[in-house]
């Protein structure tokens, strides 16, 4: 019997296999069990930026100078100096260890048409673009917030 499903996995299209266990991730396909590990630590990230009292703190402070910007994460500043940008930075920066923490087995890619686990070269650069996206998510979060107070105060303006 195992014989007969080595066969049949030998047997079926590359593709089948490459699209069940794996997805593309940033021009490279990473084995899917973990890129799930990741996900818990994205979805923490955008509960964090909602409930950060610093980043309410501002987005209420930029609804009530009463103009929404297209352009809001650089030009307001949070703690002294300190850019909304470079707070949610620090905030990613935190989870990054979380994140090497839970991706701290055997990372799986696809290089050469072969399946085999990822240097360590290759794990830097998948570190880094997960950063990449934690940051990218934790700005949207951020806008979707800001837009969700400034759409809240348009409302109690019409009332």
């Amino acid at each position: 019997m195992p014989e007969a499903i080595a066969e049949s996995i030998k047997l079926s299209p590359h593709t089948s296999i490459i699209n069940g266990c794996f997805s593309n991730f940033h021009d490279m396909y990473i084995d899917n069990a973990s890129l799930l590990k990741t996900k818990l630590i994205f979805d923490t990230i955008i509960l964090k930026v909602i409930n950060d009292h610093v980043l309410n703190k501002s987005a209420d402070k930029i609804r009530k100078q009463n103009r929404i910007r297209r352009i809001i994460i650089n030009r307001n500043s949070i703690c002294g100096k300190l850019s909304t940008y470079s707070y949610i930075t620090k905030l990613e920066e935190k989870e990054l260890p979380t994140l090497k923490d839970k991706l701290s087995g055997t990372i799986l890619i696809i290089r050469n048409n072969k399946i085999e686990p990822a240097d360590r070269k290759t794990r830097n650069e998948i570190f880094y673009k997960l950063g990449s996206d934690l940051i990218e998510t934790a700005i949207i979060s951020y806008n979707k917030l800001f837009i969700k107070k400034y759409k809240s105060k348009s409302a109690n303006i019409k009332l």
